[in-house]
């Protein structure tokens, strides 16, 4: 009997150090399945924000289009005032110039009095 007991008890302190050092671990294959499906739910993750990343930057690119086409056509805008403007400081200008009677027939020929 003493041998069967040296013998259970030699292989139970093998088999302590085995699992102590870390060469048999019973729940391995769990936790190897479990990080196996946090990775995997982490890539699906990844993935699914690249691709909401993409689409924030086209619609960036898109709303910067549209930015740049409204300020285009303000800056047309603005040089059609501007021309008008100026076409108006130049009438004033020329009236300003005039005698009252080169006034008063303007207006006449103008406005049909």
């Amino acid at each position: 009997m003493n041998k069967v007991q040296s013998l259970i008890t030699v292989i139970a302190v093998t088999l302590a150090i085995l699992m102590y050092t870390g060469a048999i671990n019973p729940y391995k294959k769990k936790y190897l399945a479990e990080l196996k499906a946090q990775e995997e739910a982490s890539k699906l993750r990844v993935d699914s924000i690249k691709g909401e990343l993409l689409l924030l930057e086209i619609e960036t690119a898109i709303l910067q289009a549209k930015a740049d086409s409204a300020l285009t056509a303000l800056d047309v805008e603005e040089e059609k005032r501007k021309i008008e403007r100026d076409a108006h400081k130049r009438k004033m200008a020329e009236l300003s110039k005039l005698s009252t009677i080169e006034l008063a027939r303007y207006f006449a020929e103008r406005y049909g009095r």
